[in-house]
């Protein structure tokens, strides 16, 4: 880029992951290494999997699907 241009440009501005992370939109994530690109793709893709599932009981019920005795000694 000096030769063309005359300017002194740095390898991130001219194309790095942050570069086409933020503003070319050409990256999807930006990782540390590979281990954090996949812990990446794979959260990400999981997310877009999971469908909400409404609660089978009402919170205020909660406590009835418990036994009564918490963890104390079992009766008899």
């Amino acid at each position: 880029m000096e030769t063309a241009t005359g300017d002194v440009i740095d390898v991130e501005v001219l194309g790095g992951a942050k570069v086409h992370g933020t503003v070319t939109g050409l990256a999807d994530h930006i990782a540390i290494d590979e281990f954090d690109a996949l812990r990446k793709h794979v959260s990400a893709h999981l997310r877009s999997k999971i469908t909400p599932v409404p609660p089978l009981y009402p919170i205020e019920n909660v406590l009835a699907l418990t036994r009564q005795n918490h963890g104390g000694v079992p009766p008899g």
